[in-house]
């Protein structure tokens, strides 16, 4: 099973934290979801445990999973 190399918790997914903004349609009375709108600034990807940063790199994450699942 994969585990977190910062925590050694188990995990089988990691999270990717982008940061940017997030945009609401409102008519007056209600708002409704559009679309986020990344800036550029962060992009990393953390443990779902512990939310320590693993990775800077959706290459190096794509990896690290791969690994510790075996896949190919």
């Amino acid at each position: 099973m994969p585990k977190c190399p910062k925590c050694g918790k188990v995990i089988n997914y990691l999270i990717n934290v982008v940061s940017g903004w997030k945009n609401y349609i409102f008519d007056g009375r209600n708002y409704e979801e559009d679309k986020f709108e990344p800036d550029g600034v962060l992009n990393i990807w953390v443990c779902p445990e512990c939310k320590e940063e693993l990775f800077d790199s959706e290459e190096k994450a794509i990896k690290f999973l791969k690994e510790v699942k075996g896949v190919d």
